[in-house]
């Protein structure tokens, strides 16, 4: 499964829908070798079909342009994630690369009426505040889609123990990022995937991770043109 990410801020809906619609969706449906998904069967069944399964996410509710009414028109336009924030604060909540001083009044309300639509909280990006936060709050899985583990490198955009414990409490997942620059040594090697797909399941108890397979199935981290999953469970 591969997400495409919007990052800035629309303009007016009836705009912002037909240059979404041209944009994105017509281009998509134009190709045999992807398919826009919008559930978990349809994602394995082009999985099974050879076809690369798209799911849109949005990396920071900046692009809500502060209506939560966004938060249903994304996700009839095929949206089923949805950052806090992207390494920056903004007028939902803080970033990792800022000073993160919680979620704002504005974030709560996203939060409640993401879970309401089902689209899925995705806490990477965001800050330690925020994040814990957002899941405390959150009635759904939540995951962070591309995070690793600070305890093995520190780095602000890695998550620390707290937050992997929180969002398995949630019944959430965590994605191994694939960067180089988070993994630990400055280069991407698969000894260094194989290592944090160890630490992390040891740092949390198994979690009921049905839902959010319901939700969204194929958490990837992509590295040399390979996929694979991790989950917070134990063998």
């Amino acid at each position: 499964m591969c997400a495409w990410s919007y990052r800035g801020v629309p303009p007016e809906k009836d705009d912002y829908i037909q240059y979404w619609d041209a944009d994105y969706t017509k281009g998509i449906e134009a190709r045999s070798d992807m398919v826009l998904c919008s559930t978990c069967s349809q994602v394995l069944a082009a999985w099974h079909a050879g076809q690369m399964a798209l799911m849109f996410d949005i990396e920071g509710m900046g692009a809500l342009n502060g209506a939560v009414s966004m938060v249903e028109l994304y996700y009839r336009l095929g949206v089923r994630q949805m950052l806090i924030a992207y390494n920056l604060n903004n007028d939902a909540g803080g970033g990792c690369h800022d000073e993160d001083k919680g979620l704002t009044d504005f974030g709560r309300a996203v939060v409640r009426e993401m879970n309401h639509v089902g689209m899925v909280l995705d806490c990477a990006h965001s800050g330690i505040k925020s994040g814990l936060e957002a899941m405390r709050l959150s009635t759904k899985p939540c995951i962070f889609s591309h995070a690793n583990a600070r305890a093995l490198h520190d780095h602000e955009r890695n998550i620390i123990d707290e937050q992997i414990k929180a969002v398995a409490a949630t019944g959430g997942v965590v994605g191994v990022n694939g960067l180089n620059r988070f993994l630990g040594d400055g280069t991407a090697k698969v000894e260094w995937m194989v290592a944090w797909y160890g630490v992390l399941p040891g740092r949390v108890r198994r979690p009921p991770t049905d839902d959010i397979w319901r939700m969204q199935p194929l958490l990837c981290s992509r590295m040399s043109g390979t996929a694979a999953r991790v989950t917070l469970t134990t063998p």
